[in-house]
C-alpha cells in the first residue's frame, strides 16, 4: 500500500506522514514508561531472572519485565511479549493454558542464557471480555484456541511494550510466538523482528532445577 501512496503523493505534490514517523516523534518527545522497582527473581522454569517493574505516566499501570543475561543492542535477543490473562496464566485454563506458554518461554530463554519476558497489563479503559469469558465456537478444538480471542493488545499496549524493550536495550529481537502476526510500525520504535521462534505446545515442561537462593554463589 505504501508504494502506491507515495506515487499518489508525488503525483499530486502531497506530503506524507507515516505511522513510523508519528511513533518516532512521540518517542523523541514523550517517555510513557519509567522503572518503579527491581529485584532478582529465582524461577524453576528458567533459573535466575532480573525482574523490573515499569509504571506508565498514562494511567500508572504496572508492567513486568524479566531479564536474563546482558542485553545488547547489537544482539538478536529472544523476546516473549505476553498480555496478562489470569485464567490461563494462573489457573491453567484447559482451552487456553497461557501459563504453560510463559513457562516454556522462560525455559527457552533459560537455555539460551539471554532474553526478555515482557508481561503487560491490559488497558483498563479498553472494553474487554469478562475474566472468565471465552468465545464458544461449536466444533472448535483446543489446539485451535488463540490468545487473541481473549486479549488483543491495543495500540497503547503495543507502544508501551516497545518503549520498555527500548529501555532494556533491545533493538533486534527473535520473537517467541506461535502466531504469525504482522507487526506494523516497529521501525519507528527502533525495533526489528529478525525471526519468529515457535514455542512447543504439547511437550512436557522441563523444570530447570531448584531456584538458587538470592545472593548464593555459583559453583
Amino acid at each position: 500500500r505504501q508504494p502506491d501512496l507515495m506515487k499518489f503523493a508525488r503525483k499530486h505534490r502531497l506530503k506524507v506522514c507515516t505511522i513510523a514517523d508519528l511513533i518516532q516523534y512521540r518517542l523523541n518527545y514523550e517517555s510513557l514508561v519509567f522503572r518503579a522497582a527491581a529485584a532478582p527473581l529465582p524461577t524453576r522454569a528458567g533459573g535466575l531472572f532480573h525482574a523490573i517493574v515499569y509504571n506508565t505516566h498514562v494511567d500508572q499501570s504496572e508492567h513486568l519485565a524479566l531479564i536474563k543475561g546482558e542485553i545488547s543492542p547489537k544482539d538478536e535477543t529472544l523476546v516473549r511479549v505476553h498480555t496478562k490473562y489470569v485464567p490461563g496464566d494462573v489457573f491453567g485454563f484447559e482451552l487456553l493454558n497461557t501459563g504453560a506458554v510463559i513457562q516454556r518461554s522462560m525455559e527457552i530463554i533459560g537455555r539460551e542464557g539471554k532474553g526478555v519476558i515482557l508481561y503487560l497489563q491490559p488497558d483498563r479503559k479498553v472494553q474487554r471480555p469478562s475474566m472468565v469469558a471465552y468465545p464458544r465456537v461449536e466444533g472448535r478444538q483446543k489446539k485451535d484456541m488463540n490468545p487473541s480471542f481473549v486479549y488483543r493488545a491495543d495500540f497503547k499496549e503495543y507502544g508501551i511494550g516497545a518503549q520498555i524493550l527500548r529501555d532494556l536495550g533491545v533493538r533486534k529481537m527473535r520473537l517467541l510466538t506461535n502466531n504469525k502476526t504482522h507487526l506494523v510500525g516497529l521501525g519507528g520504535y527502533g525495533l526489528e523482528v529478525t525471526s519468529l521462534v515457535s514455542i512447543p505446545r504439547d511437550q512436557p515442561l522441563r523444570v530447570a532445577g531448584k531456584p538458587k537462593k538470592v545472593g548464593a554463589k555459583s559453583a
